[in-house]
């Protein structure tokens, strides 16, 4: 850790391997000035974390979970306005009050369920619980992005309401037609089925998509609808940022 921290940042590897962050390196790395790290842990201990939350810039976590408090401090780390960085997270399990604190930060949030599967292939098979979903359609930044394959009605109808710019949930693969119809609602920008594909969507989820106000994708949401028509299927790239 203290040799990378050293190297020349313009040369330095984004990505840190590792299965254990000590705390020793946990706050070298808050001190470092170190603006791009990510990090691969079986676990993310509550001191560690707390001295995490004194690190500044754009931080990628592949966990299993976060405690109340863990959240609250990668929540709360300082943020510069007019930069790139995100507060990016790969997570077996996400509880409401987690959620709940995880909304709190002023980064560009991104919250990937790995369920039992390698999120770097995105294999998402899981779904947000309801009441995270709740929790998270507070958030007050301009992009959130939730890495889910499932979502149900209720969570969807939550998620609709956030008031941010774009809603991203870009590896789905099935909506219902309630859940198409919430998410019709949102205010914002949609970003559907990115690098995945949405084959479990009926005509009367479309339909209701294509009255979306805001775009699909980038696109005009009739003109996304008509791409989803068979032999025309077309997919666009997501910039997560």
């Amino acid at each position: 850790m203290r040799e990378w921290l050293f190297e020349n940042p313009k040369y330095r590897y984004r990505q840190i391997d590792g299965r254990v962050l000590t705390l020793l390196a946990a706050e070298l790395l808050g001190s470092s000035g170190a603006a791009e790290v990510a990090f691969d842990l079986q676990g993310l201990p509550d001191n560690v974390a707390e001295a995490l939350g004194k690190h500044t810039g754009d931080l990628t976590l592949t966990t299993v979970s976060l405690t109340p408090f863990a959240a609250r401090c990668l929540a709360q780390r300082k943020f510069r306005k007019n930069t790139p960085w995100r507060l990016d997270l790969a997570l077996d399990r996400l509880e409401t009050a987690e959620a709940a604190e995880l909304a709190q930060t002023r980064y560009p949030l991104e919250i990937h369920m790995i369920g039992a599967h390698d999120w770097r292939h995105a294999e998402y098979a899981a779904s947000i619980s309801d009441g995270a979903a709740e929790a998270l359609s507070n958030y007050e930044g301009d992009s959130l992005v939730i890495g889910v394959s499932q979502l149900s009605d209720a969570a969807a109808k939550s998620l609709s309401g956030y008031k941010g710019q774009a809603l991203s949930l870009p590896y789905l693969t099935e909506l219902s037609d309630v859940a198409a119809e919430s998410l019709a609602k949102h205010k914002g920008e949609l970003h559907l089925a990115s690098f995945g594909d949405l084959t479990e969507l009926s005509d009367a989820a479309v339909e209701s998509l294509s009255k979306h106000q805001g775009k699909i994708n980038h696109q005009n949401p009739k003109r996304w609808a008509g791409s989803l028509k068979p032999g025309n299927m077309e997919f666009f790239a997501l910039p997560l940022n």
